[in-house]
């Protein structure tokens, strides 16, 4: 996983994107359509994402395989042709609820309140079972 940032254009953009490259599964909601494919630019309200297949703009999709197991559901809010041969498209999504769900340690400073928001969906992930014993049993969490 590698991470840039870009600065935001501050007229329009919410947050900072970041340059980040993850494996995820994208799911066309309308027509349970899906494809592995790896995200380009990422930020809390969406992201970029490289894939084999044009959708069309207001579709909705779920992202998921995301770091921390987590999954977001969005609609395409634009998709281009990457190059003049057809083989990959350029899928920009937005999130239906804005949240960092990308694992990045040290996310840019604008990202902080969407920051929490993940902590917080992290935390309701937790397994309940800190290890498990020689016969197989859980052990609790104190």
């Amino acid at each position: 996983m590698s991470a840039t940032s870009t600065a935001p254009d501050q007229s329009t953009r919410r947050s900072t994107r970041v340059r980040l490259e993850i494996n995820v599964l994208l799911t066309a909601l309308n027509s349970a359509a899906q494809e592995h494919c790896q995200t380009v630019v990422v930020n809390p309200q969406g992201c970029g994402l490289r894939t084999g297949t044009p959708l069309q703009p207001g579709s909705p999709v779920c992202i998921s395989e995301l770091p921390g197991g987590h999954s977001v559901t969005g609609s395409v809010a634009n998709c281009v042709p990457v190059g003049t041969d057809g083989a990959f498209w350029l899928v920009g999504v937005a999130f239906d609820e804005p949240a960092d769900v990308w694992g990045i340690p040290t996310p840019p400073a604008d990202w902080a309140p969407h920051s929490e928001k993940a902590a917080s969906l992290s935390a309701k992930k937790t397994w309940q079972y800190s290890e498990y014993t020689g016969q197989g049993k859980p052990v609790w969490k104190k």
